[in-house]
């Protein structure tokens, strides 16, 4: 019988650090156990952040690159648009929940987790005004936030008790860019789009020659599955 994987086994086996607030209603990706882990991926941003063309989609993409480096699966994407500082307001959330609660169920002798790259993606503080000080949640959000999960991991790529500074300075590396500044669009050599084509279709045939299925293709190289199908079937171009 396959022992089954819960959060109190997790934080027993996490460390010998001392919980806070943080910790103890989210776990770090790096002291969860070291088995197959299949990863729930949420991923919010509030309505100013997204007003920064292209803000969430980098996210999601280097959060997606960061899972498959550490070979862990992404098992379903949930994403909102909304404020961090309430969760009354989270279906997207409580939808991602409800989804690794039935994965957990579903496989016992792994751990299901609900992923997300900071803290603050989770909740920020109350009355969150762009200051450090503003953006941590009170004991009471940590509290409302567990009981939210009802026994659900969730887990953050970043040290869920990372300094403001901290999260701000991963967030500038994902975006390229001084947080809350636009970016101006890069100008694209002619035929980049070409380029980047043949690039992913020379990975996809190494990765099928390797032994990887269509839907493992299309997980490691973002590429739609009837995409990779068309190009695998053609063969290498001459």
């Amino acid at each position: 019988m396959r022992r089954r994987v819960t959060k109190d086994f997790i934080r027993a086996n996490a460390g010998a650090n001392p919980p806070t607030p943080a910790t103890i209603a989210v776990e770090h990706l790096d002291d969860l156990p070291a088995v197959k882990l299949l990863a729930v991926v949420y991923m919010r941003v509030s309505r100013r952040e997204q007003g920064q063309a292209g803000n969430l989609k980098r996210r999601t993409r280097n959060l997606r690159r960061t899972l498959r480096a550490r070979g862990i699966e992404w098992a379903a994407c949930f994403i909102e648009t909304v404020t961090g500082t309430s969760l009354g307001e989270r279906p997207k959330l409580r939808a991602a929940i409800v989804k690794a609660a039935h994965l957990q169920a579903e496989n016992p002798g792994q751990v299901v987790a609900v992923v997300t790259d900071t803290r603050n993606r989770f909740v920020r503080g109350r009355h969150y005004n762009g200051t450090a000080s503003s953006d941590q949640p009170s004991e009471d959000q940590y509290r409302e936030l567990s009981e939210l999960a009802g026994g659900v991991t969730l887990a953050t790529v970043l040290h869920p008790d990372a300094s403001f500074d901290q999260v701000r300075s991963h967030e500038t590396r994902i975006a390229g860019e001084r947080v809350g500044r636009p970016r101006k669009r890069p100008t694209r050599r002619p035929g980049w789009k070409k380029a980047r084509r043949d690039a992913l279709r020379s990975e996809a045939e190494k990765l099928r020659a390797s032994g990887a299925s269509l839907r493992q293709i299309q997980a490691a190289i973002n590429v739609a599955h009837r995409t990779v199908a068309d190009w695998l079937k053609r063969g290498p171009d001459r």
